[in-house]
């Protein structure tokens, strides 16, 4: 009886796999190799973070950090916001003047 005949599956070893194997083995190690090495560099470009910074980088983050011109340009679009309400505002109270004139003349 031979060794091939006793395999369960007779193509699954033998001599005439090795070569095969080390080749498809050497080549499966490089690529691992080649990916690690590669996410390795890229992770080490920047200095580690931390969680705490992980969390304030965040884009969840409901606080950022802003620079003096962002927050100026803010600043000012709230400033535009509340004079628009008081313009508004204004408006309704003359409305509401005349309304109330015109109805004591009304009246009298």
């Amino acid at each position: 009886m031979y060794a091939s005949e006793a395999c369960a599956y007779p193509s699954a070893g033998g001599r005439s796999n090795i070569i095969p194997g080390i080749i498809v083995g050497s080549a499966v190690g490089y690529l691992q190799t080649r990916f690690i090495e590669q996410r390795n560099i890229t992770t080490t470009d920047t200095a580690p973070m931390g969680i705490g910074q992980w969390i304030a980088d965040s884009r969840l983050n409901p606080m950022q950090k802003l620079s003096d011109e962002q927050y100026k340009a803010m600043l000012l679009e709230k400033q535009v916001r509340a004079e628009a309400e008081i313009a508004m505002l204004d408006e309704q109270i003359a409305k509401l003047k005349a309304d109330d004139q015109s109805a004591s003349q009304n009246a009298t």
